[in-house]
């Protein structure tokens, strides 16, 4: 294990083989690792699945909230415990909102109605909005900085931070998709501010009291690290999923690689990122009647022995159905390496595949699918059918068809 990929102190120690890739390796998907459904799992949140007597009252109570303002812990109240030992004026406000949060997104679950999630927005950002997360007793902004406010730029982690991470990661599990709806960027924020108020300074600083470090564990130990726990379990990989994206790093990711994309696979050569790398001599023609176009796609990929690579697409309307033709022309070689032509299938619709000629063999790969954002577009899992045209030889052709069928026929694949 390479010494960038060590963890340090008593555990390391006591568990010298666990490195962050074996955890990687051992963690679940975000979707997967709470213990609750999401909301859209009506069979399970839907009112007739929910305790009855419990929901009442969850019910009488958050109506009352949504008759008074919500509560507001101040700056003045933060201060009273520097100048007065008072802790509990400000804290009163911080419980109060945090269980009023709490109940608003078990009714907004289990009804889904867009005044209770509405309740929820508004919650949220209230928690996103405030200066600290962290108890006034607990912060160290007074002795580090000398103020009695928060120090936005050094948040201090500690049991009140850990919990609004927590808490904004379940509803984020809970209510992620409605959300995503209703009030489009408010996931991005949440995801922003917990990095930026708890996992940002627990992998950073290594000098909190609880960790034990010292060999004086504090019993603040195992509930920061459980909710700060939840938190990165929930809401990193999709925070680095988002980032990454629009980076310079966004070629890793495996949905912006053309192996997993409608294109060909040349002697098992992805296609290159860039503007260099684009097709050449691209025509279109669309009427009444069909819609096509032919591109040579061998610019995209950096191989020197590929001379083109024609493909044509053809919808014809009236039959509703598509037709790829693929011809290629590559330098002959001793035992190359394999050329498929990809098509990934996915989603509950019914189609029929055939492709000619038919003595291609076609393999099929299995991609569970785990991003809530990909979930909603492809469903559980995505196939991608790999149609082998190694054995026709350096220059060849194969013609593809894709046809919906009605729902009452089967489904078919493969070659006629």
């Amino acid at each position: 294990m390479a010494a960038a990929d060590r963890f340090t102190g008593p555990l390391a120690s006591a568990w010298p083989d666990v490195g962050v890739a074996r955890l990687e390796w051992l963690l679940t998907s975000p979707e997967l690792t709470l213990p609750v459904p999401p909301a859209h799992h009506r069979g399970v949140w839907a009112e007739p699945h929910v305790h009855g007597p419990t929901l009442a009252d969850l019910r009488a109570t958050a109506e009352r909230d949504r008759t008074t303002p919500w509560p507001t812990p101040l700056a003045n109240q933060y201060a009273r415990y520097h100048r007065y030992g008072d802790r509990e004026t400000y804290e009163r406000q911080v419980f109060a909102r945090q269980r009023r949060l709490t109940r608003a997104s078990l009714i907004a679950a289990v009804t889904l109605d867009n005044g209770w999630l509405d309740e929820i927005v508004d919650g949220v950002t209230l928690l996103c909005e405030h200066s600290s997360w962290c108890w006034p007793a607990h912060d160290d902004a007074r002795t580090v900085h000398g103020t009695v406010l928060p120090t936005v730029t050094d948040p201090y982690l500690d049991l009140g931070a850990g919990e609004v991470a927590a808490q904004l990661a379940w509803i984020d599990h809970l209510l992620g998709e409605p959300l995503d709806v209703r009030a489009p960027g408010l996931r991005a924020s949440v995801r922003y501010e917990v990095d930026r108020r708890g996992l940002t300074p627990f992998t950073t600083r290594r000098d909190w009291h609880w960790l034990g470090l010292d060999g004086d564990v504090r019993n603040w130990n195992p509930w920061i690290h459980g909710n700060v726990l939840v938190a990165a379990l929930r809401l990193v990989d999709d925070q680095t999923r988002r980032a990454q994206t629009f980076g310079p790093d966004r070629y890793g990711i495996w949905t912006m690689q053309s192996a997993w994309h409608n294109v060909p696979h040349p002697r098992a050569t992805g296609q290159s990122p860039g503007r260099g790398s684009t097709a050449r001599h691209v025509t279109h023609v669309a009427d009444d009647i069909r819609s096509a176009a032919t591109m040579d796609i061998a610019p995209a990929y950096p191989r020197s022995d590929l001379r083109h690579w024609w493909r044509a697409a053809r919808f014809e309307r009236r039959g509703g159905h598509v037709e790829i033709v693929d011809t290629w022309a590559i330098d002959p070689a001793v035992e190359p390496p394999p050329t498929h032509v990809h098509l990934l299938v996915a989603g509950a619709g019914r189609i029929r595949l055939s492709w000619r000629p038919a003595s291609a063999l076609c393999a099929a790969t299995v991609r569970p699918i785990e991003d809530p954002m990909l979930l909603d577009v492809w469903g559980a899992r995505l196939h991608r059918l790999a149609i082998d045209v190694t054995a026709f030889g350096p220059s060849g052709e194969l013609v593809l068809t894709v046809e919906e069928l009605p729902p009452h026929e089967a489904l078919h694949g493969g070659a006629p």
